[in-house]
């Protein structure tokens, strides 16, 4: 952060168990799945959760019950990137869209 000049400092968080996604919930909250159809970018200033799933994806239950708790899907575009990947990929495409 200090070497980019950053304000504020991203949070990253280890693996969370999905019973535990309510307490790090913030004003915008998005699930990226390959099947969602838009990539979304928000105001800098506000808070943004985003969940990337394990190799292999979501299994059925497991999106439905993170969407049913308020979680927006987003897409990352046509490819299928690996869970590590896709982590580094959202935060560019969100601090790109908040400049």
């Amino acid at each position: 952060a200090e070497q980019s000049h950053r304000n504020i400092v991203p949070e990253v968080y280890d693996v969370i168990e999905e019973k535990d996604l309510n307490k790090y919930m913030s004003k915008y909250n998005y699930i990226c799945y390959e099947k969602a159809d838009n990539i979304v970018g928000v105001d800098i200033d506000e808070s943004i959760t985003y969940i990337v799933g394990p190799e292999g994806g979501f299994e059925d239950h497991e999106y439905q019950n993170i969407v049913d708790i308020g979680f927006k899907p987003i897409s990352l575009g046509k490819r299928i990137l690996r869970a590590e990947t896709a982590a580094i990929y959202i935060s560019s495409v969100i601090v790109s869209k908040c400049q």
